[in-house]
């Protein structure tokens, strides 16, 4: 039923269920949500935004993108529309 939402979820976010006939058909993520980095690599020191951008595992285990500035045990914040990185938190 989550169709690739669960990544967005950590245990107590606030979400909006929709029901038809008791049942639920779909869930109403917040726009975006802050995960912390659990896996990627190494930072660049020194880095600043570019156009590169190297894949982040999340503690979800969502994997995003995110510019090569970003290390592990960092958090960021990811819109749950189109699962891009916004910045770092």
């Amino acid at each position: 039923m989550l169709e690739g939402q669960s990544g967005y979820l950590l245990p107590n976010t606030d979400v909006r269920v929709t029901f038809y006939n008791d049942k639920p058909i779909g869930l109403e993520l917040p726009p975006s949500v802050v995960l912390t980095v659990t896996e990627t690599d190494p930072e660049i020191k020194n880095a600043t935004v570019t156009t590169s951008f190297k894949p982040a595992k999340t503690e979800t285990g969502l994997i995003v993108q995110v510019p090569p500035f970003v290390g592990t045990g960092e958090k960021i914040k990811i819109n749950t529309d189109d699962g891009a990185y916004i910045e770092r938190v």
